[in-house]
């Protein structure tokens, strides 16, 4: 019998044992009715959850590919470093590529003179001689990687550049000088210090705060003074190119009354002499000119007011012209600023031939110059450190130098010295000059290579040297 058979029965019949089982019946139906209702709930549910479940797997599946996303992401733009590193800056020679102080090769490269050279002899052989060691630059708050700077310098294959996030234990060695962004830099030693960074800034020479009057332009010294200040007052060390150039550093610190909340170290090294060998032949023109006369002086170094160019042509205009027909003066270097006055003079007929302004001369034409000239002359009003002197030294090359204090460390004596920036006297130096075959002999001063260069400054870096000086 069916439960709508027994039903209709059921309500066919009458008395008390039909109505007990009337309400028995009633009561198990609306029971069987809520257990459906029940049920349909708990399919609801089910299938609720069910969704939820495969929503959550999808969920699950999409966080893990942004995870995937997310990492390869920090892989391709962070750089993973699992110990501290030294940390190079070389901001500014790498935002204008070979930097303008380079002179154009004959092949199409670039031969660095001044600052540049010291920026990439000394990064070469400290990246070949150290490890964990990274080239960076500042962009956007942060430092990046410097691989097109490396690719250049090492051959290295250029990759895309990586964010580099400061470690405890890292070192920062600011070697370039991107003077004109000393406000973020500031941030950026803040930061360092902050997360127990220490850095490290070197300093080429102070030659703007000392005669402001041969700066390019009025608007170089702000920037120059404020990347100077920010070095001095937050920077863990300064490391100098000479010991001159960390006298006068200590000066005007002491002068500027500094207040630090650690104390400064003053370190200073020898910069490296030797200059790689070149492919390129030497120009004919300059063989001619160098051969065609009896005495041939050399100048190198970019043609601006404080390297006494216009003194020394002066002083060859002072010279009995029977013996100025006898001399040559070769000058490799740029053309930089200011130099109007020496423009007019070379310009003029007793300077005209025998003068001769190489403006792009190679690594191998410089050294045949310092190996086929009679003396180097370095005039300049002051320098960081003097380069060429210890060039021109380790090819035996005499010296005739201007009278200042950081071309008497550098040479110890060993060269014939006239009065800064007189040509009077640098004319009558040149007058004893060519009538003697005796000189100082510039191959008993110290010459260091760029490797023996850079092992010291590593030296420094790695807590080898005391400092020179410890200033509160």
């Amino acid at each position: 019998m069916s439960f709508k058979d027994y039903y209709q029965q059921l309500n066919s019949q009458t008395g008390i044992k039909a109505y007990v089982k009337k309400k028995l019946f009633n009561n198990l139906l609306k029971e069987l009715v809520e257990q459906e209702k029940e049920l349909e709930k708990q399919k609801v549910i089910i299938k609720a959850q069910e969704k939820t479940i495969e929503e959550k797997e999808q969920e699950l599946k999409r966080q893990e590919r942004l995870i995937h996303a997310v990492t390869r992401h920090i892989t391709d733009t962070v750089l993973l470093r699992e110990k501290p590193g030294l940390l190079i800056d070389v901001t500014h020679v790498t935002a204008v590529g070979n930097w303008r102080t380079g002179l154009l090769r004959p092949d199409g490269k670039i031969w660095m003179t001044g600052i540049s050279r010291v920026v990439n002899n000394l990064f070469h052989q400290i990246y070949n001689q150290a490890e964990n060691v990274v080239p960076v630059q500042h962009q956007s708050g942060k430092f990046i990687t410097g691989y097109s700077y490396l690719s250049h310098m090492e051959g290295i294959e250029e990759k895309t550049d990586q964010t580099v996030s400061l470690q405890r234990g890292d070192k920062i060695f600011l070697l370039d000088d991107p003077w004109t962004e000393f406000a973020a830099f500031s941030l950026m030693l803040d930061m360092a210090a902050d997360r127990g960074v220490k850095s490290y800034g070197i300093v080429h020479d102070l030659i703007p705060v000392q005669y402001p009057e041969v700066c390019d332009n009025e608007t170089v010294l702000p920037k120059y003074i404020g990347w100077h200040h920010m070095l001095l007052q937050k920077a863990d060390a300064v490391v100098c190119v000479s010991r001159t150039t960390a006298d006068a550093l200590i000066g005007y610190y002491e002068q500027m009354r500094f207040v630090r909340s650690r104390p400064l170290a003053v370190y200073f090294f020898h910069e490296g002499a030797d200059i790689p060998e070149g492919v390129q032949s030497v120009r004919e023109e300059i063989r001619r000119f160098v051969e065609g006369g009896r005495f041939t002086f050399l100048m190198v170094g970019t043609v601006e007011p404080r390297k006494g160019h216009g003194v020394v042509l002066q002083a060859l205009q002072k010279l009995p012209d029977n013996i100025r027909k006898e001399c040559r003066i070769l000058i490799i270097g740029k053309d930089g600023w200011k130099n109007e006055d020496v423009h007019k003079m070379l310009a003029l007929p007793e300077l005209k031939e025998t003068t001769l302004w190489v403006r792009d001369g190679s690594d191998e034409e410089l050294r045949w110059a310092y190996n086929h000239t009679g003396a180097l002359i370095a005039a300049s009003l002051q320098e960081g450190f003097g380069l060429p002197l210890v060039e021109a030294a380790h090819f035996g090359l005499p010296l005739i130098c201007s009278d200042i204090p950081v071309f008497r460390e550098v040479t110890r004596g060993n060269a014939d010295f006239f009065k800064v920036m007189d040509a009077e006297a640098l004319a009558e130096c040149l007058m004893k000059w060519m009538q003697t075959d005796r000189h100082p002999d510039s191959r008993k001063i110290p010459v260091y290579s760029w490797q023996e260069s850079a092992r010291e400054v590593l030296d420094i870096l790695e807590g080898k040297i005391e400092p020179y000086k410890v200033l509160q």
